[in-house]
């Protein structure tokens, strides 16, 4: 009824509807997360959405990291046949490089397990970011400094468009406190501290990556996903151009991965 509701209200302006946020944690799904229970709904939903706002886009399971199992049972249970893309949150502690792999794998999964016709789905990173507090950290760490994370989020943006991910949604914009060793209120680009109109928020080195990152693909002539593959190659100690050091078998260690 919520669902039907909200797309009644909302139905053609342009949302991408998200199935549920990270049902895999029990933080957002309480008490005890369930992935065949997510899976029920998910597919009430998705015929709901079918039958009644055929023009609508619905995306999911919406994970956090790569949590196999529940991505498996959903898929098992048949979400396929109606989400219109597949969207994680790719969280994670090493480098962004890594999630090329798991990226590889998801497409395999929904290959295995798609509906005839269904298995080109685009593969979608809904939620993804590295917080900057201070060890030690409330909750858990471990924590990247401003300099890593700035050369993360343009890492992440650059390996995601080389291998395919048309959607890259960093998290997050905005520090969302002021304590620098409190885990989830560190993952801005910029500070919580409002400042003025005219200068809100301190700039942290992610934003001006981010900024610098935009304008580099802003007007050029390439296909995103060839640019991206082309900013993150290079020959100066042996790689070739055809393995970009954000992919398996690039150069990991090359300036150029850092050049943001």
């Amino acid at each position: 009824a919520f669902a039907h509701a909200a797309l009644t209200r909302y139905a053609g302006k342009g949302i991408v509807w998200e199935m549920w946020n990270e049902p895999n944690g029990d933080n957002f799904w309480p008490p005890k997360h369930n992935a065949t229970a997510y899976s029920r709904l998910a597919v009430a939903v998705g015929a709901m959405f079918k039958s009644a706002f055929p023009d609508e886009i619905l995306v999911g399971p919406t994970t956090s990291g790569f949590d196999w199992d529940f991505i498996t049972t959903t898929f098992q249970a048949g979400v396929l046949r109606y989400f219109d893309g597949v969207s994680v949150h790719p969280y994670r502690v090493a480098p962004p490089e890594t999630a090329a792999r798991d990226f590889a794998a998801l497409r395999s999964l929904v290959q295995q397990y798609a509906p005839a016709g269904r298995g080109d789905l685009p593969l979608l990173s809904g939620e993804w970011g590295y917080t900057t507090c201070e060890l030690p950290c409330h909750e858990f760490g471990p924590f990247t400094t401003e300099t890593q994370q700035a050369e993360y989020l343009a890492r992440q943006w650059l390996v995601e468009a080389a291998i395919g991910v048309p959607v890259s949604i960093w998290y997050d914009w905005h520090d969302d406190g002021s304590d620098p060793r409190e885990r989830e209120q560190n993952f801005g680009t910029v500070t919580n501290l409002y400042h003025n109109a005219s200068a809100p928020y301190t700039p942290k080195p992610s934003y001006v990556a981010a900024v610098t990152a935009r304008r580099l693909a802003t007007g050029v002539s390439q296909h995103p996903q060839a640019l991206a593959a082309s900013l993150l190659s290079s020959d100066a100690d042996g790689a070739t151009a055809s393995t970009p050091c954000g992919l398996p078998g690039g150069n990991t260690s090359d300036p150029l991965c850092y050049a943001l």
